[in-house]
């Protein structure tokens, strides 16, 4: 029931706790059947605790009750599997597939050091779960680098709610970075490119051209349009947003057009400025079998430059052996 007193303008519940002792609660409202909700919500809550059945997720059923009763909307719960959930999903509408597809596979692996831990209130969340989770990641054999870009996602996902109140310190900020090793890529030699370049043709050729007299990126060139060429300046430029960084990375960046590079362009015919200048190669991708990558990689085999067309994983753990030669390296060379 519900009682008022003579010096309170609030409602006062009058309920049985689990213990089997009454007492009175003000409920700080002043709405009659406001109040007379709230205090059917505490003395439940006291029953379940009296039959042993007030568990955490109980507790917060009636915690939402309250809230909704005086606030008039749901107050919102997670667990931490339910918030990585929901974090991914907005970061799917705001990051590119495969940044989408590599936070998804961490955000798995997170959950799966969790346990059943993963039920749990996202306040539950320690530094301990941090560290757990990349010493799974550490025993699995994955490489440094590939660790701390995970550890990394989940940082971003914790920080999240902690900017949303859900948390109030992100268990992430307390690791340190794994050491890395630097990049094994080599460049190529003069005797290597001249190899490259007599087993290249078509579109495969402008590609490689594109590449070792500017340095750009694979992503960057199969992008190229013919309006990004300025070819009839005093001296000849391309110009081209990066694409592979996150967009407040990005930078414009202007490259001079070398003469070789200059001839080539000249002598392939010339389409209207929205058309892609390596239209074929374009919808190849980069990756998978028969992407950009490995067709690229096809020639190296041929000219004895790589041992094998797939990467291998060093045995007895995750990582990959890592080529001294691809592409990339043609970004080395210049």
């Amino acid at each position: 029931s519900i009682r008022r007193q003579n010096s309170s303008p609030y409602w006062y519940a009058c309920i049985t706790l689990s213990d089997g002792r009454q007492t009175q609660r003000s409920t700080k409202l002043k709405d009659r059947k406001k109040a007379l909700k709230i205090a059917e919500v505490w003395e439940e809550a006291e029953n379940e605790k009296k039959e042993g059945i007030l568990t955490e997720q109980a507790a917060r059923k009636h915690i939402s009750k309250s809230y909704e009763i005086v606030a008039g909307k749901k107050i919102s719960f997670y667990s931490i599997g339910k918030w990585i959930d929901e974090w991914l999903k907005l970061k799917s509408d705001s990051r590119r597939a495969g940044t989408v597809i590599r936070y998804g596979s961490a955000s798995r692996a997170f959950i799966s050091s969790l346990g059943d831990r993963f039920n749990l209130d996202i306040r539950h969340t320690d530094v301990s779960d941090a560290r757990n989770f990349r010493d799974s990641l550490i025993k699995s054999g994955k490489a440094n680098a590939s660790i701390n870009m995970d550890c990394k996602a989940l940082s971003g996902a914790f920080n999240s709610a902690v900017k949303q109140g859900l948390l109030d310190k992100n268990p992430f900020t307390a690791l340190e970075p794994l050491l890395v090793e630097k990049s094994l890529r080599k460049p190529f030699s003069e005797e290597q490119v001249t190899k490259i370049f007599s087993n290249v043709e078509g579109e495969m050729e402008g590609l490689c051209k594109v590449a070792f007299y500017t340095g750009m990126r694979l992503s960057d060139i199969v992008n190229l349009k013919w309006s990004n060429l300025h070819l009839k300046e005093d001296i000849p430029f391309i110009r081209f947003n990066e694409i592979k960084k996150q967009d407040k990375h990005k930078h414009e960046i202007t490259v001079p057009v070398h003469s070789v590079l200059l001839e080539y362009f000249v002598s392939i015919p010339e389409k209207n400025n929205e058309e892609l200048l390596f239209p074929k190669l374009s919808k190849k991708g980069s990756g998978g079998y028969n992407g950009l990558s490995q067709t690229f990689r096809r020639v190296l085999l041929k000219i004895g430059l790589v041992d094998s067309l797939h990467q291998r994983q060093q045995e007895g753990t995750k990582k990959r052996k890592v080529s001294e030669y691809s592409f990339h390296s043609f970004r080395h060379t210049f």
